[in-house]
């Protein structure tokens, strides 16, 4: 465990400051999401898929947050006081609000980030807007809940609390 929380640790040094340069969600993939921010590695190969950015489908990048099947939350917080603007509940059909609302990320700076090592709660605090993602640690049983890529492994929230690394 302390190797996976170490990990953490790292994505999280690493995150807080970075541009949000791309999201991908919405349609078949459910509220599933990923936001891809820090360097833009080029691509062996673009990815064909015309929903995607340029930027999405010409590159990968080396920090990233994938959200499978966590609950979570994108909202405005002033002061403690946190305004829904969507969240994984919400339509997630290419027009429908689950992507509008997370399209307020793109284009954002990711100011700070906080952990949960009790809830494994994940939140990070976007400059513009006073916008804040929050991903739930309390995953359902047979789910994957959302991982942290980093350049070499990706760490994993799983349900149960079951904190796992991989490397890539």
């Amino acid at each position: 465990m302390e190797k996976e929380e170490d990990l953490i640790n790292v994505w999280i040094e690493n995150t807080a400051g970075q541009h949000c340069w791309g999201m991908a969600a919405g349609g078949c993939t459910g509220t599933a999401f990923i936001l891809r921010y820090g360097a833009k590695l080029k691509r062996d190969k673009p990815v064909s898929n015309q929903a995607l950015s340029e930027d999405c489908r010409l590159y990968e990048s080396n920090f990233s947050l994938f959200v499978h099947s966590a609950q979570w939350k994108l909202g405005t917080d002033h002061n403690g006081i946190v305004k829904r603007i969507t969240d994984s509940k919400d339509d997630c059909s290419p027009d429908g609000p689950m992507v509008a609302g997370l399209e307020f990320i793109v284009g954002n700076v990711i100011e700070s980030v906080t952990f949960d090592c009790g809830t494994h709660d994940l939140n990070l605090y976007f400059r513009k807007g006073h916008l804040r993602l929050k991903v739930f640690g309390n995953i359902p049983k047979g789910s994957f809940g959302y991982s942290l890529y980093l350049p070499k492994c990706v760490v994993s929230i799983e349900e149960g609390g079951q904190i796992k690394s991989e490397e890539l």
